[in-house]
């Protein structure tokens, strides 16, 4: 097992991201986004271009936030 690692989110993290991101938002309980977000409205929300940045924090190959 490896240690977490923080590191930046790449295009190929939001298949991997939008399963637990979808139910964060569909709690409601968190960010005021649509409830009805498509995977493509959602990641261009969330990932940001530089000089902005988004990250993704991973462990033995799994992005767990």
């Amino acid at each position: 097992m490896s240690d977490p690692a923080i590191r930046a989110m790449t295009p190929g993290d939001w298949p991997r991201v939008w399963p637990f991101f979808a139910d964060i938002v569909a709690a409601g309980e968190t960010y005021t986004y649509p409830l009805d977000l498509t995977s493509e409205q959602a990641r261009e929300l969330w990932s940001k271009p530089p000089p902005g940045a988004t990250v993704v924090l991973e462990e033995d190959g799994e992005v767990l936030g």
